[in-house]
C-alpha cells in the first residue's frame, strides 16, 4: 500500500464558485452579523445584500446555503428568514405575495427584494 505522500502532484483542486465570490473583498463579519433584523446587524445584512447584488456567482452561493441548509449569515443575497421563506413558501406571509405565485417565482421575487435593498 502507497502512503498518500506518494500521490501525484500534478492534481489540482477542483473549481469552486465561492473563488468568484465578491464577498471574498469584504470583511466576513459584514455576512454574519450577531442580529440581521435590528440595529447595527440590519444594516450589516443590508450592506452584504448590496454586495452580494453585485456578484456574479449569487445564484450557486444560494443553491448551495440552501443545500446545506446554512441556518446563519447571509448568502446568496439572502438572510437566514428569507432562506426559510424560500424553504418553506407556504409560511410566507399572505400580505407579501397575494398572488401565491410558484415557488421558482416566489424565489425570484424574494432575491430581487433583498438585493435591490
Amino acid at each position: 500500500m502507497r502512503n498518500s505522500h506518494d500521490a501525484p502532484k500534478t492534481l489540482q483542486r477542483p473549481a469552486w464558485w465561492g473563488d468568484k465570490g465578491v464577498c471574498r473583498e469584504h470583511d466576513p463579519d459584514l455576512f454574519f452579523p450577531d442580529d440581521w433584523r435590528r440595529g447595527p446587524g440590519k444594516l450589516d445584512a443590508i450592506a452584504a445584500k448590496r454586495v452580494c447584488g453585485r456578484c456574479p456567482v449569487l445564484e450557486p452561493c444560494l443553491h448551495d446555503a440552501l443545500e446545506r441548509g446554512e441556518t446563519h449569515g447571509v448568502w446568496g443575497g439572502l438572510d437566514p428568514d428569507e432562506r426559510l421563506q424560500l424553504k418553506y413558501p407556504a409560511q410566507r406571509d399572505p400580505a407579501q405575495d397575494p398572488g401565491g405565485g410558484e415557488e421558482a417565482g416566489d424565489a425570484s421575487q424574494l432575491l430581487q427584494e433583498a438585493v435591490s435593498v
